[in-house]
């Protein structure tokens, strides 16, 4: 005969955490345009560029309702 277990708990675990980034992590990173690295500065021209456009986007978007 089998002996019944103690119930152990099991710390949960959210699958969709993902770590906390770093400033480490940051200074590791590499800017990338369409796979080609670029220097920082062009990086976040371009991200910025991105933003304002998706935000036009979204404002010309709620005009139309």
């Amino acid at each position: 005969m089998t002996r019944k277990t103690n119930n152990t708990r099991v710390e949960w675990v959210d699958p969709d955490d993902a770590p906390e980034i770093t400033v480490d992590d940051l200074k590791r990173g590499i800017w990338a345009i369409d796979g080609k690295v670029v220097s920082e500065n062009e990086g976040r021209a371009a991200f910025t560029r991105k933003l304002q456009e998706y935000s036009g986007k979204l404002s010309s978007e709620k005009l139309k309702k």
